[in-house]
């Protein structure tokens, strides 16, 4: 929960290591939502000329109004918050659980917490291998155990340098490693016409692609 917490409202969600979707078992789901909505009655919603402000305006405007529509769209399923000012570009803390039948699978750009509950481990292929989850396939953090997610990396859609044990991306990133998983449209090198997905360094593909293909013609 507390990881939860910190990614997704990290610079008001506007960060691409904010969850889509956070996947919580069914025996603990209701825990996990109390618990989160408990901590997010405390956070500081406001501006930035304040120290204590944790979520602050949005930088688009019009992206207020486009998140708008989603939480029309979701109203049904909201457990917490839903509030937003297009006014002054705030937008608040808010929380779904909607099936995972209907799971989530774009960004959100926003302090947005979307829960899918489940009750096995083999109903998580439901999302993984969902057509429209590869393209943005990026991290994976996994709490507790879980089969099927680690056989995701012998099946080559993840890797074990995105699939997170018990952590988040903002523990572990370092501006020297790779960035980024395995969905071509979720980090990738365009190169001699062709688009590689992948994990990403810029300085390993500047010397790669340019620097030694040079030196090599």
């Amino acid at each position: 929960m507390k990881s939860a917490i910190r990614v997704t409202l990290y610079n008001q969600g506007q960060d691409c290591s904010s969850p889509n979707a956070i996947l919580v078992h069914d025996s603990v789901v209701n825990r996990f939502k109390d618990q989160l909505i408990s901590e997010l009655e405390n956070i500081s919603v406001g501006s930035y000329a304040s120290f204590d402000t944790v979520v602050g305006p949005n930088t688009s405007y019009d992206h207020v109004v486009k998140i708008s529509k989603i939480f029309k769209e979701n109203r049904h399923f909201c457990k917490y918050g839903g509030y937003l000012n297009p006014t002054t570009g705030i937008i608040h803390p808010t929380v779904f659980e909607k099936p995972l039948e209907q799971a989530n699978f774009h960004e959100f750009f926003a302090p947005v917490f979307m829960i899918h509950p489940y009750s096995n481990d083999s109903d998580l292929s439901r999302y993984f291998e969902h057509p429209c989850y590869y393209p943005n396939a990026m991290y994976i953090s996994l709490f507790g155990q879980s089969n099927y997610v680690l056989s995701l990396i012998k099946r080559g859609l993840h890797t074990k340098h995105n699939v997170l044990r018990n952590t988040d991306l903002h523990i572990v990133e370092r501006g020297f490693h790779p960035y980024g998983g395995n969905g071509p449209d979720a980090s990738c090198v365009y190169a001699g016409g062709r688009k590689i997905p992948g994990a990403t360094l810029p300085q390993r593909e500047i010397y790669f692609y340019l620097v030694k293909k040079a030196a090599n013609n």
